[in-house]
Parts: structure tokens; C-alpha cells; sequence
């Protein structure tokens, strides 16, 4: 996963959950369009998200997204939490303070 300047934030494993490259801590999952932090509140949504979300008043402008930095070595995974019900609400931080 990279943000929009292009900066490496995590990895993603084949069941969506999401680790950071500095010691394998598991931030976030990702499941149908959508981002939850660990304890399920949805951080970001994708462009066709499904499931439990706050509803949105509107798109808006789509970000474009610039071209990604080389992907750092990736840690050994710690293991990985059991999926939290998926939330309502927002969660009260963004990707990068996760």
C-alpha cells in the first residue's frame, strides 16, 4: 500500500491483512473496497466499497496518485488478528497513524 506521494505504508497478505515494513505489525485489514483499522472502524474506501461503511454525502474529486517508491523488504508477519465485526464509523485515525 502507498500513499498519494507515492510512499511505501504497508503490505497486504492474500487474506487483506495489512502490516507495516518496519517489524511486521498488523495496522489494518482491507476487504471489499474497504479499509478498517483493528478494531474495525473504516479508515479509507475504495471506488466501489461493499459492506458496513458511513454513508458518504459525496465522491468528490479522486486524487490522482503518484508513481510508487521501490517496495521495502518485507518483515516476517506477527500474527495476524481475528477480524473485528465491520463498524459504522469512521475511525478516529488515518492510514498513517495506524
Amino acid at each position: 500500500m502507498v500513499d498519494f506521494e507515492g510512499k511505501s505504508l504497508g503490505f497486504i497478505d492474500e487474506e487483506g491483512n495489512i502490516f507495516d515494513y518496519k517489524d511486521g505489525r498488523q495496522l489494518a485489514f482491507y476487504e471489499n473496497g474497504i479499509l478498517r483499522d483493528v478494531d474495525g472502524a473504516v479508515v479509507a474506501l475504495g471506488q466501489e466499497p461493499a459492506g458496513a461503511k458511513p454513508v458518504l454525502p459525496d465522491k468528490g474529486l479522486i486524487p490522482s496518485a503518484a508513481e510508487p517508491e521501490t517496495e521495502p523488504k518485507k518483515p516476517k508477519p506477527k500474527k495476524a488478528a481475528k477480524k473485528p465485526a465491520p463498524g459504522l464509523l469512521w475511525s478516529k485515525k488515518i492510514f498513517e497513524e495506524l
